[in-house]
């Protein structure tokens, strides 16, 4: 069920889940490289980030306890 946009094409930057995945899949089609390793060597090592996830993490290593789709697998949308 598809609704109406949130606000205009072009009137305020919105954070949007598909859009990022979409931009995934292209980056990916470009490089020849997975997403997570664009993502890993471009960004976050780079940035000295040495402490990050790319599967579904145990719901214990949460800060929101007792989040039921913590451990939610969504595929190619899983964060």
């Amino acid at each position: 069920m598809a609704g109406h946009p949130v606000v205009p094409t072009g009137y305020t930057p919105i954070y949007s889940n598909a859009a990022y995945q979409i931009l995934a899949y292209v980056l990916e089609s470009m490089t020849g490289k997975s997403y997570q390793t664009l993502l890993s060597e471009d960004l976050l090592q780079p940035l000295g980030l040495t402490q990050f996830s790319y599967s579904v993490l145990n719901a214990s290593t949460g800060i929101i306890p007792s989040v039921e789709y913590w451990e939610l697998n969504a595929g190619g949308e899983t964060p």
